[in-house]
């Protein structure tokens, strides 16, 4: 299961993340985050070759996106918030070799609509939900059964633990707080 780990602002907790598991680092300069560019890209340039590098974005402006993918050199955007499709269409003619992950917010059957409409125009959805219910784990599952790629996010926590085991996504995406329990998670995820 690859994992992704968002939120670092720092080099070294990014290559502790990498060294325990993790297939790649979330990056986010949006104004309520510490990160800035050049620090963005410092991390991402040091970052092991094998690893993703994620722009994590909340930003709808393509042109501001294009430009902040580019100048901190990631290989991924994941777009947190609710970008259109010809959006994602005119990131993808500026930068060719980005892959490209939206999130979704599992809440009701109109989830499995919205991920159905975005899968064709991403290389990777990711579900995040408010509440842990039987209904909303049920429709991430069925998410999870019609597209090829779809992450989950995920809690450090045993209950998640056992969702995503259930669930069992192509992977999941953790953001970063607690070190040594997000590299237990890893461990155990396996």
């Amino acid at each position: 299961m690859k994992v992704i780990v968002n939120n670092i602002d720092k080099l070294n907790d990014a290559f502790e993340m990498i060294v325990s598991g993790a297939d790649g680092i979330g990056v986010s300069i949006d104004k309520e985050k510490k990160l800035d560019m050049e620090k963005a890209n410092d991390l991402v340039f040091y970052l092991p070759p094998i690893s993703t590098s994620v722009l994590v974005t909340k930003s709808v402006a393509p042109i501001s996106i294009t430009s902040d993918a580019n100048n901190i050199g990631v290989n991924t955007i994941l777009f947190e918030g609710d970008i259109l499709e010809d959006d994602i269409k005119l990131i993808r003619e500026k930068l060719p070799y980005i892959k490209v992950i939206k999130k979704i917010i599992v809440s009701d059957k109109d989830s499995i609509k919205v991920a159905e409409r975005y899968k064709k125009s991403v290389d990777a959805i990711l579900l995040e939900t408010d509440i842990m219910s039987n209904d909303n784990l049920l429709l991430c599952k069925k998410i999870i059964d019609e597209c090829d790629y779809v992450l989950f996010k995920a809690e450090v926590t045993k209950d998640c633990f056992a969702v995503v085991k259930e669930l069992n996504p192509y992977g999941i995406v953790i953001d970063y707080n607690n070190q040594e329990k997000i590299k237990e998670f890893i461990e155990a995820i396996g």
